[in-house]
């Protein structure tokens, strides 16, 4: 999507592209993901169990018994965690592959998947500490934890 952004709108600085298109993939894959995120906090929090493929059994109980509410009650906060955790990745991840190539040319050509993969580690990290706290008050949420507390503190 970022390089069709940059195609119809050439004008466009490349990191608000990135952004652009990254917050347009976390939409519609949270609107997908939200009823799966739902139940996967179920069933590690022990409120749920299920013996069906991919828990549809357990998805399809909670649809009928606390109706789709609950499934997509957690959307916003799905969008703003994995808005965080994208966005941080792709443009710490964009940002440091062109410094690297900037400082050493000689990584364009010869190192090119070292570099990826490198860049890739130290983005995802970094995304994942960003959007760390959002996921830990998505978890405490869905698990249906009344006073939101963090275990442990």
């Amino acid at each position: 999507l970022k390089r069709e952004i940059l195609v119809i709108f050439p004008d466009t600085n490349s990191v608000v592209a990135l952004i652009f298109a990254s917050t347009v993939s976390v939409v519609v894959a949270a609107f997908v993901l939200t009823p799966f995120e739902a139940v996967t906090a179920r069933l590690m929090s022990g409120k749920g169990s299920t013996t069906s493929f991919w828990g549809l059994g357990l998805l399809a109980r909670t649809a009928s018994s606390e109706g789709l509410g609950a499934l997509v009650a957690e959307y916003p906060l799905l969008c703003a965690k994995d808005l965080l955790f994208t966005v941080t990745k792709f443009v710490v991840f964009d940002s440091l592959r062109e410094l690297l190539l900037f400082l050493v040319p000689a990584f364009a050509e010869e190192q090119s998947l070292l570099v990826a993969c490198a860049c890739g580690a130290f983005a995802g990290a970094m995304a994942a500490v960003v959007s760390h706290p959002i996921d830990t008050l998505f978890a405490l949420r869905s698990t249906g934890s009344e006073d939101l507390k963090i275990p442990g503190l």
